[in-house]
């Protein structure tokens, strides 16, 4: 296994050198997918961590959690193969990471590899990786305020920009300051 975990995780890198990094035809040539994930692969503070047994919830709750405990990275991606996207329940779990680390700076998003193909076997493995990039939130956030200053996002369609950057923006609202459960009352002044 340890050898196909590697391959995975050779198999991303590449991903994010010869796709992530270089200038994109959907932008017209002019950026990245990431503008910025060039250099943070430079700095080395991206890593990239291959799921291989065991429960797909547990190693992706273990995988966060170990990342904010100690932040050596600012950048983790998750792979899984293609089938994690359908496991019950996957979307309330990142919701949930997300409640947890917002406030300690880092953001779960959720997504396929475009353009790989899954190197896991088994008939419900084939095609697109399945991801969850954990980032600092902090980086992200300025990053997207350059972003806006550019055409960047021209080429985006409402419902991308929705799923992405008014998705990010909302969890932080809702999540910046910690998940604390409020009793409906607690307005009130004893």
């Amino acid at each position: 296994m340890n050898d196909l975990k590697l391959k995975i995780e050779n198999d991303i890198w590449d991903w994010i050198k010869n796709y992530i990094e270089v200038d994109n035809k959907f932008y017209d040539y002019k950026f990245p997918v990431c503008p910025y994930a060039k250099a943070a692969r430079q700095k080395g503070v991206v890593t990239v961590k291959a799921w291989t047994t065991g429960s797909i919830k547990e190693f992706i709750t273990h995988s966060v959690r170990e990342l904010v405990a100690d932040p050596i990275y600012d950048f983790v991606v998750l792979t899984m193969p293609p089938r994690a996207r359908w496991t019950w329940g996957i979307k309330r779990l990142v919701e949930s990471l997300n409640a947890e680390t917002i406030s300690q700076d880092y953001f779960a998003q959720y997504g396929v590899a475009v353009k790989t193909k899954s190197l896991y076997p088994g008939l419900f493995n084939s095609g697109k990786y399945f991801v969850l990039v954990v980032n600092r939130l902090g980086p992200v956030l300025e990053a997207h305020k350059s972003l806006l200053k550019t055409d960047y996002y021209k080429p985006w369609s409402k419902k991308h920009y929705a799923a992405v950057v008014t998705r990010r923006e909302d969890l932080v609202d809702k999540y910046k300051n910690g998940n604390k459960k409020r009793c409906p009352f607690h307005r009130f002044k004893l």
